[in-house]
């Protein structure tokens, strides 16, 4: 950002006066015959009157480049590129023939622009932003190809588009400029008919000059930016990796604020976990574990693209940029209805008001009158086989610590995670981490845990460290795993009881009864680290852990003291008979396609224990997900199963694949019919040139009724991963 002063002068100067540049060190220049520094000559018109000071000013006070100055006509420029603070006064003159005004400007400055009609007189146009650039823009003359990334595979997660710009060139303009390296110094736009059809970068490697004696075309190849994503980490704008659990809304935004484009974000999924109300967007209500986002070795943080694809691709959704917005949309849906209803929300996620608007659109000849027509006899047809198998193998993820606040950090009077029971408990002594249980007898309970949903046959780790002080030396706590009636215990050996009891751990010396008679034992204040393997739980239930207030060895012994809990983390335990994943295998029994769609991994799915990073959280941020249907069918399943066999509707039949050129724009967001070919349509190929006004096209049949024949079996993985086979 940067703050620029525009000095107007509407007239020649009448009388002496003075202008100050600046209000925090004041510079005045004084318009008279010049003898001294700092005077500027009286010209006879406006315009040599602000060359005139434009002239003086650079030499006067610019001499360390502190500020950009231009001028043009009668106006001049300077813009203030270093100070943080504003330090231009738009009112310190006295002179009535000028103006002055402050105006603060964004990050990318006008560099080109141009502007064209096409064959239907319908206006185009489009502009290049430079970064921290504050001189004047150019018109130049151009013209645009809007184009999206080819999708041999229609239900891609994540669909790029790009702009192609051909502007003429010569001797007098090279566009020297844009032969900068980087991905983010130029910011492109396209609009069609007042429509934004296109926002983004200009990619380095996308010159082409193709010369013509002394004039010649260069052309610019764009990106919408969800191509960086796959080299972009999942991390904040501080290069920190996130923690705790995450919105799919939210981790959505945070992705597309790596493109640096800022557009509105509209959502369809109709689909929704058991319970929750089909007029809420499902994306904004369900809840992934961020630490899900780093791989398996402990350090490598996923990609933003990696971490978009764990979102969208359980639900078969896609995003694309499209009339300057994000859309997420799912093509099961497409083919059911055309017209359909968004939610809508803005580039930080803030909800708006939502939209509706159709994506039907039709084509055919231009005899039988339709627009956009078939052109340059170029049309033809083909097929592709439907999927007879599909398998998802979902991988679990292991979690360091179930929670996270593994520190124990007080956030003012209360400590994220925990439910403090007791006013003996306090934020810990040395700081801001840790809990102090104090004395008590008999013992009270401290501090209690959120829940933590476990199933049944899971194995956890229960660890900490705690420190005692003065003559307090046992530390009590205990983990509790609850269903309904049925309450198990945990004990140090790990076992499981019903009984009830406690983990109990003493950290001290013994201290000879003639030194100090009231007392067995007493704390040593240093740290010790306790951890339990647990046997596999006996049921399936909700896991807290109680801290106790802490005690002496001898109940009758008249003594002070506290222990500091400084650590805790329930974790999973893994081995290699652990079950890591699920495998999730459907195909067709009626005449079933010998095409069988490669093995796909997902990293997110449902799960009833908290101990997988990969378990789906329901609004609560608490609950595991389950089961779930579509709007408007009966059913309840898992949804990797539902995501496997949305891609067996999709493919449902041999697909007619149409090749062609159209006359006339068609959206890249469009379920097509053609005329006198049945079947509802998707592009999977598609370039817009906005010059010749063609959309050159290769559409794929797609498919989305109900299917009968759909046998699903769902497998465990040990760790290896198998591609499916035929059965019929």
């Amino acid at each position: 950002m940067a703050n620029r002063l525009v000095i107007t002068f509407t007239d020649v100067v009448q009388s002496i006066g003075f202008l100050d540049v600046t209000a925090s060190d004041v510079t005045s220049f004084v318009f008279t015959t010049p003898s001294l520094q700092g005077e500027i000559e009286v010209m006879s018109s406006v315009n040599l009157q602000a060359q005139e000071f434009f002239t003086r000013f650079n030499t006067y006070y610019n001499g360390t480049a502190d500020y950009e100055t231009y001028v043009e006509d009668n106006v001049v420029y300077i813009v203030d590129t270093i100070d943080q603070q504003p330090i231009f006064d738009d009112a310190a003159t006295n002179i009535p023939e000028v103006t002055l005004l402050v105006e603060s400007l964004e990050e990318y400055g006008d560099l080109y622009s141009g502007s064209y009609t096409d064959l239907e007189n319908i206006d185009h146009s489009f502009g290049i932003k430079k970064k921290e650039y504050y001189g004047f823009s150019s018109v130049v003359s151009g013209a645009c190809s809007l184009r999206y990334a080819d999708s041999e595979d229609i239900d891609n997660s994540i669909i790029g588009n790009g702009l192609t710009i051909s502007l003429d060139a010569d001797t007098s303009l090279t566009y020297e400029d844009l032969y900068i390296d980087g991905e983010r110094n130029f910011l492109v736009s396209y609009t069609r008919d007042t429509q934004v059809l296109f926002n983004g970068w200009l990619t380095p490697e996308g010159f082409f000059e193709d010369f013509v004696s002394d004039k010649w075309v260069i052309t610019l190849d764009c990106t919408d930016g969800l191509g960086f994503l796959q080299d972009l980490s999942y991390v904040d704008s501080n290069g920190l990796f996130y923690t705790g659990k995450q919105s799919q809304l939210e981790i959505i935004v945070n992705c597309l604020n790596r493109t640096g484009i800022s557009q509105e974000i509209l959502t369809n999924v109709d689909i929704y976990y058991n319970g929750l109300a089909t007029t809420l967007d499902i994306l904004d209500n369900v809840y992934y574990n961020a630490d899900r986002f780093v791989k398996d070795d402990g350090d490598t943080i996923m990609s933003c693209e990696e971490v978009l694809n764990d979102i969208l691709e359980p639900y078969k959704a896609t995003i694309i940029s499209f009339n300057g917005q994000w859309i997420i949309f799912k093509l099961n849906q497409m083919f059911i209805e055309a017209d359909r209803d968004y939610f809508k929300y803005d580039s930080t996620g803030l909800p708006l008001t939502g939209v509706d608007f159709s994506n039907g659109r039709t084509i055919g000849s231009q005899i039988d009158s339709y627009y956009p027509h078939h052109a340059n006899n170029n049309q033809s047809l083909s097929n592709r086989k439907s999927i007879g198998a599909y398998r998802v193998s979902y991988k679990y993820g292991f979690d360091k610590s179930i929670l996270d606040n593994t520190r124990l950090f007080w956030s003012g009077s209360s400590i994220d995670e925990w439910t403090i029971n007791d006013i003996l408990v306090a934020s810990a002594s040395a700081g801001d981490y840790g809990i102090d249980l104090e004395l008590a007898s008999p013992v009270s309970i401290g501090a209690t845990s959120d829940v933590i949903s476990l199933s049944a046959d899971d194995v956890i780790n229960y660890s900490g460290s705690f420190t005692t002080h003065g003559d307090a030396i046992l530390f009590y706590s205990k983990a509790k795993l609850v269903n309904g009636g049925t309450t198990y215990y945990l004990l140090n050996s790990g076992e499981w009881t019903t009984t009830d009891s406690f983990v109990v751990y003493e950290n001290s010396v013994r201290v000879p009864s003639a030194v100090f008679p009231e007392q067995d034992y007493v704390g040593t204040e240093a740290s010790l680290n306790f951890s339990i393997d647990s046997a596999k739980l006996p049921i399936s239930g909700n896991l807290t852990i109680e801290f106790f207030a802490s005690r002496v060895d001898n109940t009758s012994g008249d003594s002070v003291g506290y222990v500091t809990m400084t650590s805790i983390s329930i974790a999973a335990v893994r081995s290699d008979t652990n079950v890591i994943g699920e495998f999730h295998t459907v195909q067709r029994e009626d005449n079933p396609s010998a095409k069988v769609k490669d093995v796909k991994e997902v990293n997110v799915g449902d799960n009833p224990s908290d101990l997988y990073l990969g378990t789906i959280y329901k609004a609560d941020e608490t609950s595991p997900t389950i089961e779930w249907f579509r709007k408007g069918v009966t059913e309840s399943v898992p949804l990797i199963r539902l995501m496997s066999e949305e891609t067996l509707r999709l493919n449902a039949n041999t697909s007619r694949i149409f090749t062609g050129d159209c006359y006339g724009y068609l959206p890249y967001y469009s379920t097509v019919s053609i005329n006198n070919i049945t079947g509802v349509f998707t592009p999977i190929q598609y370039n817009y040139d906005s010059v010749t006004n063609i959309t050159a096209l290769v559409l794929k049949q797609i498919f989305g009724s109900e299917l009968t024949d759909i046998n699903y079996e769902l497998t465990y993985n040990y760790g290896n991963t198998v591609k499916p086979t035929i059965v019929g």
